[in-house]
């Protein structure tokens, strides 16, 4: 590996001996603060400049410009403790007294880094330099007389004594001596921080470093971590508050940041079309991290998180606790990319689900009845804790979706911003005044909030589709139970914990998992009569069944559910940017989005063209593992995904389309690789122009006629999304009316906003998510007629 010399992430050399500096240096500003802010600036402003000019031992302006003035003789020895300096030498140490606890606050979080405490330690030294040259130095009036330290250090007190100044003196003294201490401290405190920047050939030896409680490398090199999931028999059971208290112990800091050191073994690539990137290959996993809630197996690639508490394993969030499937059953989440484990979560059942829907339903009577401004409070939290935790949420996702790190990072920005908009939206949840036809009578409404929700969410964006869901519920004042994927659940789990640092109140945000118990688990939440609504983003039959099951409670429904998305890219388009359009709308995510491109119509008088440049620019992409450098796109989320995909590819060819690009399985990178593939010659009769694809495969189809490619992309039995380019301004407003769909996509690829309704038609499911839509989707409408009213005013 190797060496980087980092900056800013850079490991303090040693730590200690900084944690010891920090109580003299605040004893130090607390004896400054007294000195210099209550007693010497009137001391020094009044008697010790008469005593000065009495003993003629100072020069300061103020009493030169007296002596002038009565024609006395001018003073032989200067002092100089003008106002200017008093109040510099107050504002110093105010200053250093708000960085000492920032300082001190910084480093519970592990944020205070080296370089930090260089600019910090400089500048206190230069500032306490100029207040020691101030007090002892050459007098700015005349620098060959010496200081105002002169009498009241060197001759000593016993000159105030005829004054009744000595305590004064005795008080100037210490404030002199304590500025010195304070200049020796930052002197020090400055070293080690430079010390820490200077190159260092074990720090800087690796790109990853195992940082000790003091900053010191680990000197194990080429491990992996095993974390433990629970602490041992002799210690209490775990819930917040114990981790709360083991988060304040020194072994446990809150910010231990933990590092993975790794040699790398490259695989041999076969030749194609593509760049492949290498997998990593971690060896000798031995080291363990200090961490209650941490993967209790080695894994050979374990993610590096800066805040290993956010990676919840084997416990679920349940009314503000971390408990555990009562059956005891847990099952596994593999890394689509390496297909390795990544550790277990809880199986809960029928019984664990009742459970947390119980802590709902006590919770939501008080929850409901907080102010507007309140739950926004909580939910701007929610989302400044997303924003502070966005790399390690990245990670989360890398590791159990497999999309590449910069688009994990697209996801978390998008996913806290559902939280930013509706915590917006929660102090402005209005009724309506309405004209009564009754000349007596008042009629007017209230939102109110449903009631518990049942939040289920699919795999493919772990963390959007838990706040896109759970942000307007918990806006208007409801609670939910969020039923996370079973092929990604650590990241809702990681959303659970910074609900729980927010300060939500417990019982308000519920957060299962499941596998194989999700058919029984889904049950429970659409027919238990004290859930009152359900909202599910997944597959047009599974919206369906739940459907039918919440039928027997009535409840209230959105479903986003399947799509087959036309993009239609008309002759008079921009063509570069038709084709930019659909490389974002087809191959996101590896094509693994519901409003994926599923179907591409190109003019024939375009076709040609668009087709060339579109396979172009798909050429360039880079497929392997999401955590590597310059990697594009990531693996499909299992070997059944890849098996549909390579079904849609073969009825293609057989059929007559032309494979211009890709068409084939990775399994040099793995077995849920695929090439992203682009056909061409495509007609409607092939399986890929009936069903949603679901993968990195685009098949361009050609068409003549206006008439003729509306009516291909609305025989379908789903609505979901659509997408045409065109600089025509008539035929815009013409086809974005007639598609079926219930979003439309004009001249651009995504369409994907917080503050626009996100749903589809037919059979694409109803019900908004995102915008002021989406926030009705949680509430009940009540009228209130008050009667008797519109009397007459009286006499």
């Amino acid at each position: 590996m190797a060496r980087t010399y980092r900056i800013l992430h850079r490991p303090w050399t040693v730590k200690r001996p900084l944690y010891w500096c920090m109580v003299p240096e605040l004893a130090g500003i607390i004896a400054l603060l007294v000195l210099f802010g209550l007693q010497q600036p009137d001391a020094f402003r009044t008697r010790f400049w008469r005593i000065g000019y009495d003993q003629k031992l100072n020069s300061n302006p103020n009493m030169i410009l007296y002596a002038y003035a009565n024609y006395e003789e001018l003073p032989v020895v200067p002092f100089v403790w003008s106002q200017t300096l008093t109040n510099f030498n107050v504002a110093i140490s105010i200053v250093s007294l708000f960085l000492l606890l920032a300082k001190m606050i910084a480093t519970i979080m592990r944020i205070f880094y080296p370089i930090i405490g260089t600019v910090v330690g400089l500048s206190l030294t230069t500032l306490y330099a100029v207040s020691v040259y101030g007090q002892a130095g050459p007098d700015y009036a005349d620098s060959r007389y010496p200081s105002p330290a002169a009498w009241y250090i060197r001759l000593g007190c016993g000159v105030a004594k005829p004054y009744g100044a000595v305590k004064e003196c005795q008080m100037a003294q210490g404030a002199f001596s304590a500025t010195v201490f304070m200049l020796a401290l930052y002197i020090c405190q400055s070293g080690l921080a430079i010390w820490a920047m200077v190159p260092n050939k074990e720090l800087d030896m690796y790109e990853s470093d195992d940082d000790d409680e003091y900053g010191r490398p680990a000197k194990d090199k080429g491990v992996a971590v095993e974390m433990h999931p629970t602490p041992p028999p002799q210690q209490v059971p775990f819930t917040p508050r114990t981790q709360a208290f083991h988060t304040l112990d020194r072994k446990l800091p809150l910010r231990f940041i933990q590092k993975t050191l790794f040699p790398v073994s490259r695989a041999a690539a076969a030749r194609s079309q593509f760049r492949r990137t290498a997998l990593p290959v971690i060896i000798n996993p031995s080291l363990r991290l200090a961490s209650t809630m941490a993967p209790k197996h080695t894994t050979a690639n374990t993610a590096q998180l800066r805040d290993p508490s956010l990676f919840k394993q084997d416990v679920c969030y349940v009314n503000g606790e971390w408990v555990k499937a009562k059956s005891g059953k847990t099952f596994e989440v593999h890394d689509p990319a390496t297909g390795q484990l990544i550790g277990t979560c809880p199986e809960f059942d029928a019984q664990d689900t009742e459970k947390a829907i119980e802590a709902a339903e006590a919770a939501f009577e008080e929850f409901r009845h907080k102010t507007g401004r309140e739950r926004s409070k909580l939910l701007r939290k929610w989302y400044d804790l997303m924003v502070e935790n966005a790399d390690d949420l990245a990670t989360l996702i890398t590791w159990e979706n497999g999309k590449p790190t910069a688009d994990a990072k697209g996801e978390v920005t998008y996913a806290a911003n559902f939280f930013e908009w509706f915590s917006e939206e929660a102090p402005r949840i209005y009724g309506d005044t309405i004209p009564s036809s009754i000349a007596g009578n008042r009629v007017f409404t209230i939102k109110e909030p449903v009631g518990v929700c049942g939040l289920i969410t699919p795999w493919n964006f772990p963390a959007a589709m838990i706040t896109r869901k759970a942000g307007p519920a918990l806006a208007v004042g409801c609670t939910v139970v969020c039923k996370a994927p079973g092929e990604t659940p650590y990241t809702p789990l990681a959303l659970a914990e910074l609900a729980h640092r927010a300060g939500i109140p417990k019982g308000v945000v519920n957060v299962i998992t499941a596998l194989h118990n999700t058919p029984e688990v889904g049950q429970v939440l659409t027919t238990h009569p004290t859930v009152r609504k359900i909202s599910f983003t997944g597959s047009t039959p599974v919206g369906k069944l739940l459907m039918k099951q919440c039928s027997s409670t009535l409840k209230k429904l959105s479903l986003e559910l399947g799509g087959n998305a036309p993009f239609i890219v008309f002759d008079d388009a921009d063509i570069d940017l038709a084709v930019a359009g659909a490389i974002v709308s087809k191959f996101r995510s590896s094509g693994q989005t519901c409003v994926c491109a599923n179907r591409i119509f190109v003019q024939r008088g375009v076709y040609d063209e668009f087709a060339s440049k579109f396979a172009a620019k798909a050429r360039a992409f880079t497929v392997g593992n999401g955590f590597a450098e310059g990697v594009t796109h990531g693996p499909l989320i299992h070997d059944r995904a890849v098996d549909k995909v390579e079904q849609h590819v073969r009825d293609a060819r057989d059929k007559g389309a032309t494979v211009v690009l890709g068409g084939q399985k990775l399994p040099d990178l793995g077995p849920n690789f695929f090439q992203p593939t682009v056909l061409t010659g495509m007609t409607t009769d092939m399986a890929m122009a009936a069903e949603e694809t679901f993968g990195p495969v685009a098949g361009l189809f050609a068409f003549d006629t206006e008439e003729e490619v509306v009516r291909i992309a609305n025989a379908t039995p789903v609505g979901l999304a659509g997408y045409f380019f065109s600089r025509d301004l008539h035929r815009v407003y013409r086809v974005a009316e007639h598609l079926e769909v219930g979003m439309v996509g004009v001249n651009t690829g995504l369409i994907s906003d917080p503050a626009s309704p996100f749903g589809g038609v037919k059979e694409s499911g109803f019900g908004r998510e995102g915008s002021l839509y989406g926030i009705g989707e949680y509430q009940t409408t009540k009228m209130v007629t008050h009667g008797g009213m519109g009397k007459p005013l009286q006499s």
